[in-house]
């Protein structure tokens, strides 16, 4: 048997540090789903400051749409193919579609709005499938991003996480949505979805 739990943040909020110490602090029972971004950068050449600095609309949206298309590519991937020990093991998915599909939102501002809300639909109907959502504080309580991977622009991050303020609203989730606001160390955020999710 396992669960499903989702991170739904902007960049450089805790997401993978809190994923990473819930794995070393529980191991076995916990199987850590990276995010797609870094990885469909590489593959389109790009860094992380190109998407805020260089590319056109259509260039961007191309961008967001492939890494939409990996991460579903990936969620369906895990969720269809993986089996689970005898005890019950939590995936972690580092973010949810909701991420992916305000990024979408915000970084090809200006495209066909019908497109971008196939994309939203297509989120919503993933994201209703999560065990547990879990969203962080933004502005984040601490330095941010700690691998430089992307240029931090706090414009889109701000519109980033309004598009995942809608997101979250107009989904209809298995168990209410968690939030990490006031909970600022990465062990009382373990304690937490500890406390929470695992049961």
């Amino acid at each position: 048997m396992y669960r499903t739990i989702g991170f739904c943040a902007p960049a450089g909020t805790g997401k993978s540090s809190l994923a990473n110490a819930l794995k070393a602090k529980l191991g076995d029972k916990v199987e850590v789903v990276q995010s797609v971004s870094r990885e469909t950068y590489a593959k389109f050449g790009y860094s992380g400051e190109d998407i805020n600095l260089k590319l056109t609309l259509d260039e961007k949206f191309q961008l967001q749409s492939a890494i939409f298309s990996a991460w579903v590519r990936r969620y369906v991937d895990v969720v269809q193919k993986y089996i689970p020990p005898d005890d019950t093991t939590y995936l972690v998915f580092e973010r949810t579609l909701f991420d992916n599909a305000a990024y979408l939102y915000t970084h090809a501002e200006g495209y066909d709005l019908n497109v971008l809300n196939q994309y939203r639909e297509s989120a919503i109907n993933i994201v209703n499938d999560f065990d547990y959502v879990i969203t962080f504080p933004y502005p984040p309580p601490f330095a941010g991003q700690v691998d430089n991977f992307r240029w931090v622009d706090s414009e889109k991050d701000t519109k980033h996480q309004g598009y995942l303020n809608q997101f979250l609203r107009e989904f209809t989730p298995k168990n209410p949505v968690l939030s990490l606001e006031g909970v600022v160390s990465v062990e009382d955020r373990v304690n937490f979805v500890i406390n929470n999710c695992f049961k």
